[in-house]
């Protein structure tokens, strides 16, 4: 397959500045020092204090040819900006705190997701792919790990240290970005790198996300361009082969589709694992579910506040998004609701690869602990939700759209 960005390079689409490559790239910093600064104050007000500044190198660049706001952008800001105030002034008068970090990391969000707004003029892809040697450090960086150094409990293996799923969050966000790089070679090869280790931290979620994402944008990049006719066919084939290759299989070793089960059963959906079986994974965040429930009844109209989602008795936190939107902003948060909706349906209709990374999305936030924060993860679903510019390349004409209006 051609690189559909010619001598550009793997990483700069056409009519991309160099800076605001770099800006781009940049903004995935802050998600990374936040990631492995739980529990660490002076590594937490690092990231915050380098978002801050981030903030101000992005609105230089942005100043003189940014998009005028839009309107998912100006809901999810007043959405966030309503909770912040509201959960400052409610720690003020009902617990008489004041906390410093949830502000700052409150400010960044909201400073953050309305600058890239303003960007979405260069596309999706744009950013995705300036954000791409990023996410191949992370993941060289974490397999070095995994091979060299592994710290692993309860079967597990730990992510630097920090929880299993926070890496399955972090690996999760690099496959959005690498989906979008040009070479198949680097994407399915990444991608099968990013699976075995999302299968070495027992991140079920965020593996069964990375197949969404990869299945879905290799069959899209596969028949995007071609007509309804010659799609048909493409598809035809696919599951012909697919049909031929199982029936082979089971022809040579009738017991195949049984080891393969099993296989799934104990390596992937870990039903029979002491600690991750069915009593702690699905089955068993119906408890945590119920924690968020109880919160949103408890104040139905502004929630219990940003970033004061209920847990339960051991600490456990919800353990799905769209649940802890309720528990967190109440039915005045309604509108993040409304933007992930416009945004599944523009991308649908686009017949974009978004729309695939956003599906993967929604079913990644169905097990995820955080809803709005500055986890990579979420923040690239919220960014996703955007109206960013079509930019993605026609691969069979070896052509892409202009990136400027």
């Amino acid at each position: 397959m051609r690189d559909v960005y010619g001598s550009v390079g793997l990483w700069r689409p056409p009519g991309l500045p160099i800076s605001m490559m770099l800006a781009f790239m940049a903004f995935m910093l802050p998600h990374l020092i936040f990631a492995v600064s739980w529990g660490n104050f002076p590594l937490l007000r690092a990231s915050q204090i380098a978002a801050v500044g981030l903030l101000i190198f992005a609105s230089v660049l942005n100043r003189r040819d940014g998009w005028p706001p839009s309107w998912p952008a100006i809901v999810l800001v007043a959405e966030l900006v309503i909770s912040l105030i509201y959960t400052v002034l409610a720690d003020a008068f009902e617990r008489d705190t004041f906390d410093i970090d949830l502000v700052l990391k409150g400010t960044v969000i909201i400073t953050l997701i309305a600058l890239l707004d303003r960007a979405r003029g260069y596309g999706f892809r744009a950013f995705a792919l300036s954000t791409v040697p990023v996410s191949l450090l992370i993941v060289a960086a974490t397999a070095a790990h995994f091979v060299l150094n592994p710290s692993i409990m309860f079967g597990r293996h730990l992510f630097f240290g920090l929880h299993p799923n926070l890496g399955g969050e972090v690996l999760f966000g690099c496959i959005i970005t690498v989906a979008f790089a040009p070479s198949r070679l680097l994407r399915l090869g990444v991608g099968a790198v990013i699976l075995v280790l999302l299968t070495l931290l027992q991140s079920r979620a965020a593996f069964g996300g990375a197949v969404l994402v990869y299945a879905g944008t290799e069959a899209l990049y596969l028949v995007r361009g071609k007509s309804w006719h010659v799609q048909g066919r493409v598809v035809g084939f696919g599951l012909l082969v697919v049909a031929v290759i199982g029936l082979t299989v089971i022809l040579v070793n009738p017991r195949t589709p049984v080891s393969a089960a099993d296989w799934v059963s104990d390596r992937i959906l870990l039903l029979d694992n002491p600690y991750r079986g069915l009593n702690t994974g699905f089955a068993g965040r119906t408890e945590t579910w119920s924690v968020a429930l109880e919160s949103f009844q408890e104040s139905p109209l502004m929630g219990e506040g940003m970033d004061r989602s209920g847990t339960t008795a051991t600490g456990t936190q919800v353990h799905n998004g769209y649940l802890a939107l309720l528990a967190e902003y109440g039915l005045v948060g309604v509108g993040f609701f409304v933007v992930l909706a416009q945004g599944l349906i523009r991308t649908l209709r686009r017949g974009s690869i978004s729309f695939v990374m956003l599906v993967a999305c929604l079913f990644v936030f169905l097990f995820n602990a955080r809803a709005v924060n500055l986890n990579v993860f979420p923040f690239l679903m919220w960014l996703l939700c955007l109206p960013w510019r079509e930019d993605e390349p026609d691969e069979a004409a070896g052509t892409t759209t202009a990136l400027r209006p």
